[in-house]
């Protein structure tokens, strides 16, 4: 059987490369970068060539290889690189596919016309910035670098966001793009990361390609109109080849062309990991939430939930904890193979999870029903595809309450578990039916309101124990009646334990 030979570098190429892996077709990838290539999977049917080509070196390297097509996914803007395959191929007679990147509408950025302007390519875009003031955020990779210099001091208008590559990072500095003004990291970026840097270094002018939703686009664009900055959008060349597919495409022609038995990209691409955080110090993270946080694609989560990992702001992230916003970003960025939903705690209590796996099980089904299957639910295991398409895994966590029990060293079999955090709950109700109860708090105020509540009820020889900002440096646990803890505020994600030592005989 006859392989195929992909130019990649791209989302694409690596999506197309980890499909294909380990069936009987010997796939060969070849990227302009080391990098590049160790973000390829490691499998025995895959060879990866890393080294920039000349038109003449591609045409002998696909002369030496055994190969039926060539699948060019190449960065929908390395015009020349495309047309050195292109010539390639038709001297040696090996079909042409390119795989297309979708394109991101250009006009999805409301009513504010004027903050985005639209140019055919990078001169015009210099040409338009030498007759401006203010600094300009260029993210338009380090190839087109050189023609930003013609802007009048650019050394110090211009900040460059390049791959953090050897070479890539000594070619920014021959062209005078040094210390504050370069930024090495790899993208793509979110939302949020993107209007922290515009803000830090006091970006007037943003200048972006429409490189979809793969390279980011739409999250710059928006990070701009939020600072209401003006982003300048590099048109994208017109594509000329005859064989045109974009990614899935071209993955059902190659597993028809070859009759591979290989999994639905659809599936591969919807991975999402439920993953536990715990108590709130990266020390009791587990080591399966450490490993699945490292490999992911994409990290999503509350802030303060996904500061928990050191390495998050090196990843693409979402900033977000609703279950709507968290599905549609998913479904926006398809490139996201391996996505890390993260909560504190543990998923399985009280936890934020469990409405995401309900609204991911009920959302988009064929027939357009949206009920929920309570039993699907029910047996919700170590891994759950949903009817909608989504293959859900739970990575469990140390539960705050757990680590909050075990310190004052309470005993939690007989303890009634509840949550006050965005709900309400009679907790007195609760402490009369079994003497002993520890809650998950919402507000600043709730221990005191709580307090009060006791006090009303001639309660105030119950024992109140707050354990506030657990596992963090200045983790504070206090213990006292009722009338101690009137009118003082805590941390709105403590826990309360309310014990009835009269009843219970526990003085903890």
């Amino acid at each position: 059987m006859a392989g195929i030979v992909i130019f990649g570098g791209t989302t694409e190429g690596r999506r197309l490369a980890e499909s294909l892996q380990d069936t009987d077709l010997r796939v060969y990838v070849c990227v302009a970068t080391e990098y590049g290539a160790s973000l390829l999977p490691d499998a025995d049917n895959i060879s990866v060539y890393s080294k920039r080509m000349t038109e003449h070196e591609m045409e002998q390297f696909l002369q030496n290889l055994d190969v039926g097509y060539c699948l060019d996914a190449t960065h929908p803007y390395a015009v020349e690189v495309t047309k050195n395959i292109v010539t390639a191929c038709e001297r040696i007679g090996l079909p042409y596919i390119r795989i297309l990147r979708r394109e991101i509408e250009e006009r999805r950025i409301g009513q504010e016309q004027d903050s985005v302007l639209f140019v055919e390519n990078a001169e015009q875009a210099a040409a338009y910035l030498c007759h401006t003031s203010g600094n300009i955020f260029l993210t338009t990779g380090s190839k087109e670098l050189e023609k930003f210099t013609i802007i009048p001091d650019y050394k110090n208008r211009c900040i460059a966001r390049v791959l953090p590559t050897l070479s890539v990072m000594e070619k920014c500095k021959a062209l005078g793009f040094e210390g504050r003004n370069l930024i090495g990291m790899q993208g793509p970026f979110s939302e949020e990361m993107n209007y922290c840097m515009f803000r830090q270094t006091d970006a007037k002018w943003v200048v972006t390609k429409n490189s979809g939703s793969a390279g980011g686009y739409q999250e710059k664009c928006e990070a701009a109109l939020r600072l209401g900055i003006c982003t300048i959008v590099i048109g994208r060349p017109e594509e000329q080849a005859a064989v045109r597919m974009c990614f899935e495409e071209a993955l059902s022609f190659i597993k028809e062309k070859y009759s591979l038995t290989i999994g639905n990209s659809d599936e591969i691409m919807r991975r999402v990991y439920l993953v536990a955080m715990g108590p709130g110090d990266n020390q009791l993270l587990t080591r399966e939430a450490a490993r699945v946080l490292e490999s992911c694609d994409v990290l999503i989560g509350a802030r303060r939930v996904l500061e928990i990992w050191d390495g998050y702001e090196k990843k693409p992230h979402f900033i977000s904890y609703k279950k709507d916003e968290i599905v549609s970003y998913l479904r926006n960025h398809p490139e996201y193979r391996n996505a890390a939903v993260c909560y504190s705690g543990d998923i399985g209590f009280y936890s934020g999870a469990k409405g995401l796996r309900e609204y991911m099980e009920s959302e988009v089904l064929s027939d357009g029903r949206t009920e929920i299957d309570q039993q699907r639910i029910s047996e919700y295991g170590q891994e759950f595809t949903t009817q909608s398409g989504w293959k859900l895994i739970p990575v469990s966590g140390i539960s705050s309450v757990t680590f909050f029990l075990n310190r004052i060293g309470v005993s939690w079999d007989d303890v009634k578990l509840v949550s006050c955090h965005g709900k309400q709950e009679d907790l007195l109700r609760h402490l009369s039916e079994c003497g002993k109860v520890c809650t998950l708090l919402g507000d600043e105020d709730a221990v005191s309101n709580f307090c009060e509540q006791l006090t009303d009820a001639g309660m105030q020889h119950i024992n109140v124990t707050v354990g506030e900002r657990l596992s963090y440096p200045d983790e504070r646990i206090v213990t006292g009646c009722p009338d101690d803890f009137i009118g003082k505020r805590f941390d709105p994600l403590s826990i309360l334990l309310v014990t009835d030592t009269g009843r219970t005989g526990d003085r903890s």
